[in-house]
């Protein structure tokens, strides 16, 4: 699967013959792993020594880990089983073959952890088994590892070292193998003797086809406008060293801060889009994986890549016709998408994506600008919630029960204007609403009061009037 996703094939397409051969002998192999067979019963003696012996290893394919429990009983009986192994294909980046077996051994390590912790039962001793001199030495030949680093038959697996165990692991720990890797001192010593012979001088060139990594500059600072100044002033340094008759001096000009941040720009464009840059300067076609192809990117004069589109001869800046692409990942579009958001005085989303746009073009930009502006200190600070005042508990002539309007509620609304007639010379007058609100049973009961101000004064007056004069007293209230 590796070497399929490698050679980027699509689903449709023949494979070659030896990737197809060896598809053919894996599917005909895996049909023997039903004889692989493990033990689940560990023999977990309370009264027994448990100890956990641990291998790793690494090849140019994939690096592996495995451990193997050893319980020793008190009459001396030695019995050991397999307990856990994992196994990991080595990425499709290049990697030393050191790296690997630390890999590898890091792996190891993980796992001799999460063994101790599923056991229940206490571990006298953990043992590390690698071919270096750091843990416990052994040999590929006695490293179970070893075989999980490379192919190997199902049928080998059934009488190999991955079941049969190595057989010092069946002795006591004295007779366990012992490093025979010559120790630093040795090696030291012998540098150190003097060699007959012819002397040579070697020259080793290393063509670097990669910039150094910019993150460690962005990450000291937390302003784009310091980092520009910082920039600018090590470009004018350089400058000053080459030509040492005509150097700048002085304040920074807004040509120096320019190039600062174009600089800035091609390293980060340099890293993430290098397949899409070098494409575009041989003049080739983009790959139909590539993020950006339905952008249409090309390179300005600077070198710079932007944004393409059909708005060439459009009246209207060369920034806002082909802004700057910008990833989404890199610390300089934070810092930028940080600039814009504190110059436009911590303004929204929105706002801050489309001051963006007039420049720069930021792959996602939606969500880099949310997630930044979410983490704004003093945006946060102001959203913050306030608290609320509760509400004080209902009275009783809304709560208890009585009869319909004896308890209720009046409020005035308007003036609307109303006509008497339907005919089209009637005349328009003010008129009001007076409402009652019934407490118990939320019963409503509108009245239409005609007439100006004078006469919603009298119609609350003449309530009052008629309330005294009722036997059965009922309570209005209104505001």
């Amino acid at each position: 699967m590796q070497k399929l996703w490698k050679y980027q094939f699509q689903w449709d397409e023949v494979v070659p013959p030896d990737i197809a051969i060896e598809w053919k002998t894996l599917s005909q192999d895996i049909l023997f792993v039903k004889d692989f067979k493990i033990l689940r019963y560990l023999f977990l003696d309370p009264d027994n020594q448990f100890q956990l012996h641990g291998f790793s290893d690494a090849s140019e394919k994939a690096y592996a880990a495995v451990i193997y429990c050893r319980s020793v009983s008190n009459t001396v009986q030695i019995k050991v089983q397999l307990v856990i192994a994992k196994t990991k294909v080595a990425p499709l980046k290049t990697i030393s073959l050191p790296r690997l077996e630390l890999c590898g051994a890091l792996l190891l390590s993980k796992l001799m952890d999460f063994t101790c912790k599923a056991f229940d039962i206490p571990i006298s001793q953990s043992h590390f088994h690698t071919d270096s001199t750091i843990w416990h030495y052994v040999s590929g030949n006695e490293n179970p590892a070893d075989l999980a680093t490379r192919s190997v038959s199902s049928s080998a697996i059934l009488t190999s070292l991955w079941l049969c165990v190595p057989e010092f692991l069946y002795k006591e720990c004295s007779f366990h193998p012992e490093s025979s890797v010559p120790t630093l001192n040795d090696s030291v010593s012998t540098l150190n003797e003097p060699v007959p012979g012819e002397r040579c001088c070697v020259q080793s060139t290393i063509a670097a086809n990669h910039l150094p990594n910019s993150n460690d500059l962005f990450q000291k600072y937390s302003s784009l406008s310091k980092l520009k100044r910082v920039t600018a002033y090590c470009l004018r340094f350089v400058n000053n060293c080459r030509n040492s008759k005509d150097k700048e001096t002085g304040f920074l000009n807004t040509t120096e801060l320019t190039n600062a941040i174009n600089v800035l720009i091609k390293s980060v464009q340099f890293i993430e889009f290098n397949n899409e840059i070098n494409a575009l300067k041989r003049n080739q076609a983009l790959s139909c994986r590539s993020k950006i192809l339905s952008l249409n990117p090309f390179l300005d004069n600077s070198g710079i890549l932007r944004v393409g589109g059909r708005l060439r001869h459009a009246n209207i800046a060369y920034g806002h016709k082909h802004p700057i692409l910008l990833p989404k990942r890199p610390i300089l579009t934070d810092l930028i998408v940080r600039h814009y958001h504190e110059i436009l005085l911590h303004a929204g989303p929105q706002l801050v994506q489309s001051s963006i746009q007039e420049q720069y073009w930021i792959i996602g930009a939606r969500h880099v600008i949310r997630h930044l502006i979410r983490k704004c200190v003093k945006c946060r600070r102001v959203r913050a919630s306030i608290s609320n005042q509760m509400m004080s508990d209902l009275p009783t002539t809304r709560i208890s029960p009585s009869p319909t309007f004896l308890r209720c509620g009046v409020d005035y609304a308007g003036p609307f204007q109303i006509k008497a007639s339907k005919g089209r010379n009637s005349k328009s007058f003010k008129a009001y609403i007076a409402l009652f609100v019934c407490f118990t049973t939320r019963a409503i009961h509108l009245e239409l009061i005609c007439g100006s101000e004078e006469h919603r004064v009298r119609f609350l007056s003449r309530i009052k009037e008629d309330l005294r004069n009722q036997i059965v007293r009922r309570r209005f209230h209104n505001e």
